[in-house]
């Protein structure tokens, strides 16, 4: 009969092996590494986010100008932020 515990040999393996074959060729073949560009205030295209600046209305969020999006660490609750399948 048959016990029903995984073998921690073949666990150990098996992860062992999963971790390995991460590191030498990435976790995925369809995975792309993403460079996110330091904060800067003098881009445009950088729109900081803060508890209390204002910056989560619709008008600046979904505005096609902007491209990267920075939030500063704080307290959020009483803010809702939905985004959409397509970005929005």
């Amino acid at each position: 009969m048959m016990s029903k515990r995984a073998n921690p040999t073949i666990l150990w393996l098996s992860s062992f092996l999963l971790l390995l074959s991460s590191t030498l060729f990435g976790a995925s073949q369809y995975e792309e590494q993403v460079k996110i560009p330091k904060y800067n205030p003098k881009n445009p295209t950088h729109v900081l986010i803060t508890p209390s600046n204002g910056k989560w209305t619709k008008s600046i969020l979904n505005n096609p100008n902007h491209k990267h999006f920075y939030m500063r660490p704080g307290n959020y609750l009483n803010k809702t932020i939905w985004i959409t399948s397509s970005g929005t």
